[in-house]
């Protein structure tokens, strides 16, 4: 089995390995900013020193934060924070999924070598990207929304920054789509459908 899988890795293409790497780094950047707190800091103080940071699901004062607790965002009734949301779920899964897809064209006989499976697979890349593209782009346009998050009793309160969670997903976007262009240029590349290797075991992944 071990030789079986040590065969299909060298049997996969240049471009669908530098894929699977890419992919292992933006899938780190994918659960870093899907589950941390790090989208944006809220100040009450012009020292910068008292926040709130906020994520996508939730906020968490940094003054005593063990303590103090985090207050839950899931299903909060705000337009552009659900939208946020959503398409952060559709990127955060897609990209998952296209770890897995490579995966196993690479680490299986059955997978390694379809055209169709990598365009296919690039083709959903572009819409993952563009989903994390619509969340992180509704996020920074509206985090600072004055009618949301400004307090009219803190007086010295400065202007919100977006964190290192929003830079992640940022990050894992571009990624996806390098990934994207890397498998459609791969599929295309690959005449006949399916390489000589994979048509002696063609059968469904």
């Amino acid at each position: 089995m071990a030789g079986g899988i040590m065969a299909s890795f060298k049997a996969a293409t240049l471009m669908k390995k530098i894929a699977f790497i890419i992919l292992l780094v933006a899938v780190v950047c994918n659960f870093t900013a899907f589950t941390t707190t790090g989208w944006g800091y809220k100040y009450t103080d012009q020292s910068k020193q008292t926040y709130s940071a906020y994520g996508l699901w939730r906020i968490c004062p940094n003054t005593n934060p063990i303590t103090a607790g985090c207050a839950s965002m899931d299903g909060i009734a705000v337009t552009w924070m659900a939208i946020s949301q959503t398409f952060a779920v559709f990127g955060f899964v897609g990209i998952d999924v296209v770890l897995l897809v490579v995966t196993l064209q690479i680490f299986s006989s059955k997978c390694n070598g379809l055209k169709d499976l990598n365009i296919f697979n690039a083709i959903y890349c572009f819409i993952t990207a563009l989903c994390w593209l619509i969340a992180v782009g509704v996020y920074g346009a509206f985090f600072d929304s004055v009618t949301y998050y400004t307090n009219p009793n803190t007086s010295n309160a400065v202007d919100p920054d977006l964190g290192y969670a929003f830079g992640f997903a940022v990050v894992a976007l571009l990624l996806e789509l390098v990934v994207g262009v890397l498998l459609l240029l791969d599929g295309r590349l690959k005449t006949g459908g399916v390489s000589q290797q994979s048509q002696q075991s063609q059968q469904p992944c």
